[in-house]
């Protein structure tokens, strides 16, 4: 299964979404942010890349002040950036 992770550089920020997340029925779990990928927020999101489509979706709906960065993960420690949404 391929895995996506979702990188605010705002730590309540990370924690709500994780929340919307689970409310609308989508498994994700928190995680440390990658050294590789870390701005300021110590806590991102990682769940399926099926998700992807719905992720951009609850993003778009102006609930977030932030908008995060997303990349697909490819192995450990190596990630590539989606454009942005």
């Amino acid at each position: 299964m391929e895995n996506i992770i979702v990188v605010f550089n705002n730590r309540n920020l990370s924690l709500q979404f994780a929340t919307n997340l689970k409310k609308n029925g989508i498994n994700c779990k928190t995680v440390d942010t990658p050294r590789e990928l870390s701005v300021s927020c110590g806590i991102s999101i990682i769940l399926s890349k099926i998700y992807l489509l719905r992720v951009k979706q609850l993003l778009k709906s102006g609930v977030y002040r932030e908008i995060p960065r997303i990349y697909h993960i490819i192995t450990n420690g190596v990630f590539k950036k989606y454009l942005p949404i």
